[in-house]
């Protein structure tokens, strides 16, 4: 079973913009890594709907990772869903009880409020 380089370039070094991202997740679509990459991409083009569906795939498909749960957790609270956000931080909380983003976050803070 032959390998693409399509495939190979998406596993070693995952494009960063939207379009390629999407590429690699028709080759890979249980990737949790290029899901979260998608994910940051869509945040970055200010499709913030989008990315939330992206993380939440993520955590779908890999409910123990903890940072599909962070980064799902953050989307929702910038997007007003607190009550969600507060639930997956809580869950990222179990997973890593000592990460101070997730306790802020499991608090209803901003990751980076003190």
């Amino acid at each position: 079973d032959e390998v693409s380089s399509d495939t190979i370039r998406c596993e070693l070094d995952p494009p960063q913009d939207v379009g390629g991202l999407e590429a690699c997740l028709v080759r890979s679509p249980r990737d949790v890594e290029l899901l979260l990459d998608l994910g940051a991409a869509y945040d970055a083009a200010g499709r913030s709907s989008d990315a939330r569906s992206a993380y939440r795939r993520g955590v779908e498909i890999d409910p123990s990772d903890a940072d599909a749960r962070l980064r799902l957790a953050d989307a929702l609270r910038r997007a007003g869903d607190v009550d969600d956000a507060i639930t997956e931080a809580a869950a990222a909380v179990a997973l890593r009880p000592n990460d101070p983003i997730a306790v802020r976050l499991a608090a209803g803070r901003a990751p980076d409020a003190r």
